[in-house]
Formats: structure tokens, C-alpha cells, sequence
């Protein structure tokens, strides 16, 4: 058993007065850990595994630095592996899948338009940052990326029209989209392409165990693209006991969705503390209904911190979060109030705005 050292003994001790239970390592179900000899990496397979499920080798790194070949539950990859992969990918990134997955149903959307009476097909992602653009046709080995201006604004779209990468998102959506919203739009989607374009590729429905867990990538790649994570700029200084100045920060996670009740309620679930709200509310600019989970508790910030550090976001937003995260020590631990640590409490502040 590895010995704690003394940082982590003292993080143990102050989350324990705090009532926050610290998180064990990431386990992986159903996998076999095979141990080398001293010296050399450990490697885990998973067992008993059929080799025709998955045709191809994807070996991928976790952020604790273990190699694992896996054919993850809660996602079926294995038609895309078998059919779907570019030949110039031969290995396959699940987490990257299950995060893509995630970031999709947050921030893309199927198009299907008419031009000149031929039916046209697509699937695009629009965001202002281009290096995440270029690292997700990167990770897939297909698809392309566009610079575009809109009111005098920067935007890069990721985007596929071509009909043997449009099949490639078939066998990668299919059965794996987890909001119920994206899987409407993709079944519908899919319907019209099998009709226009002549084929008969077989839409499966959601798999009943395809959900929210902080076992898999999904979540990270959702909340990237609607997560909230919000610091009060005002009122972070109070007189404790003592009568000493001490840091108090008012800090909320949340995220706000139209017509996806059962997905939050299935986050809600994962936090350790049933204090989290889920509240309904009425855009004032249009008659659209949304519901939002929010939570101010501690120990549900610190799971999902714990979380996103083992399934990182992959764009500009890790930057923002990183900052979220630093400003979440000053809640777990006690830090002498001076000028020059109010100053960088308040630019930290700032630059979670961004």
C-alpha cells in the first residue's frame, strides 16, 4: 500500500473536520489487473473478452498513468471500432469517445436541409475556441474545420457532410447518446438520411444502462459545454469567532437544460449531498420552460472537481476551471488574509468571468 505523504495526510485530516469523504481511485469494472515485473507498468485487459468484439486495440491513459484496454458498459464502441474508424486511427481513445459523445449532445446538432431538391446532411460543433476544434477532427481522424466571422466575432465550426464520415457518426451515435433531446434529433436525423440516401443502416434505440456516472468521460465533455461554475466577487471577507478576518467565498455548480429533468435528476444523484436543487424557471424572452441544478455545497463541489481532474476538459475551458479549483482550496483550507491574498482572490474572481 502506498504511504500517504505528509500533504496528503494534512488534506485528509482538514476534509475530514469538513465532512467530505475523500474519493477513492478510479476503478474500472469488470477489468483484470495483470501486474509486471518490478520495475514495469502495470497493464489491465479486460477478461474473458470475445476477440470479434472489438477488432482493434485501444489502449488509453488514464490521468494516473495506467495503460487498459476496455469495452466500456455504459457505451457500445464496438460497431464503430469495427466499422467506423479511419484506417489512419487504428487506435481508439474511448474516454475521448465518451467525451466527444458528451461535448456533442452540449454544444452540436444534426443538420438536414434541402439544396436544389437534393436532401444534405451534416453534423457541425460552433465554438470561438479553434484548438479545440482542430483537437476533436484530430481525435476522430475525420471531419473538417472552418474559420468564419459573425458580428466582427471569430468562430471555428467542426464539421461533416461527406457521406462515408456522415456513416461513421451513425455507428457512433448510435445507441450511445445518453440527453434525451439529442437521441430524438439523431432518430429522426438518421430516419431521413436512410430515406434519401438509399441505405438501411438500423437505428437503435438508448440502452437502458447508457447514463450519467463519474465512471466514464461523458460527463466532463457535457459539462464543458453547459456546466456553470460561478464565484461571488463580493462580501468574501467575514469576522469568524475570533474576531480574525478570514476568507469565506460563495461558489456555485450548476447547469440548466431544457426538457432534460430525468438527466439532472440522474446528476443530482451521483453528489454526495442531497442539498442540490433542482428549480424551474421561464425564459423572460421566450415562452421556453428550463430546469436548473444548483448546488453551493461543499463536498458536492469538491466530488466534481475530483471528478473533472480525472476526466479533464480538453478545450479553453480547462483554463477557467483550473482558476474555479484554485479559488476551492481557499474553502477547504485556511489562508492567512493579507493584501496581496486578497488581491489574487479577486483576480482569480475575474478570470472565471472569461
Amino acid at each position: 500500500m502506498k504511504k500517504k505523504g505528509s500533504s496528503e495526510t494534512t488534506r485528509e485530516t482538514v476534509l475530514s473536520k469538513r465532512g467530505i469523504n475523500m474519493p477513492s481511485e478510479p476503478k474500472i469494472d469488470g477489468v483484470l489487473q495483470v501486474d509486471g515485473a518490478p520495475g514495469t507498468q502495470s497493464k489491465q485487459f479486460l477478461p474473458n473478452l470475445d476477440s470479434k468484439l472489438c477488432l482493434k486495440e485501444s489502449f488509453v491513459r488514464t490521468s494516473y498513468g495506467q495503460e487498459f484496454f476496455e469495452c466500456t458498459s455504459a457505451f457500445d464502441f464496438r460497431n464503430y471500432i469495427q466499422n467506423g474508424t479511419p484506417k489512419h486511427k487504428p487506435a481508439v481513445n474511448i474516454f475521448f469517445l465518451q467525451w466527444f459523445i458528451g461535448f456533442f449532445e452540449a454544444e452540436g446538432c444534426f443538420l438536414y436541409w434541402k439544396d436544389r431538391n437534393v436532401d444534405r446532411f451534416g453534423i457541425e460543433i460552433t465554438q470561438k475556441d479553434p484548438l479545440l476544434m482542430y483537437k476533436i477532427r484530430t481525435g476522430l481522424g475525420f471531419g473538417k474545420v472552418i474559420k468564419y466571422k459573425k458580428n466582427e466575432t471569430d468562430y471555428w465550426r467542426y464539421y461533416v457532410n461527406d457521406f462515408p464520415n456522415l456513416v461513421r457518426c451513425i455507428f457512433l451515435f448510435n445507441g450511445n447518446l445518453v440527453t434525451n433531446r439529442k437521441n430524438k434529433n439523431f432518430l429522426r436525423w438518421a430516419e431521413n438520411f436512410n430515406k434519401a440516401k438509399k441505405t438501411n443502416y438500423r437505428v437503435q434505440p438508448r440502452r437502458t444502462n447508457c447514463r450519467v456516472s463519474f465512471e466514464t468521460a461523458w460527463l466532463s465533455g457535457f459539462l464543458e459545454g453547459e456546466g456553470g461554475f460561478w464565484v461571488s466577487a463580493e462580501n468574501f471577507l467575514y469576522l469568524n469567532k475570533d474576531q480574525n478576518q478570514t476568507f469565506k467565498l460563495k461558489m456555485k455548480f450548476f447547469i440548466t437544460q431544457r426538457d432534460e429533468l430525468e438527466l439532472l435528476k440522474q446528476i443530482q444523484a451521483l453528489l454526495p449531498s442531497n442539498n442540490s436543487s433542482i428549480t424551474t424557471f421561464r425564459n423572460s424572452s421566450s415562452a421556453n420552460v428550463y430546469d436548473r441544478l444548483e448546488s453551493s455545497r461543499l463536498d458536492n463541489h469538491y466530488q466534481i472537481s475530483n471528478y473533472l481532474k480525472k476526466y479533464p476538459f480538453l478545450g479553453r475551458r480547462s483554463i477557467t476551471l483550473a482558476r474555479w479549483q484554485r479559488l476551492l482550496n481557499y474553502r477547504l483550507y485556511e489562508y492567512p488574509v493579507t493584501p496581496k491574498s486578497i488581491q489574487k482572490i479577486q483576480r482569480l474572481i475575474d478570470s472565471t468571468k472569461n
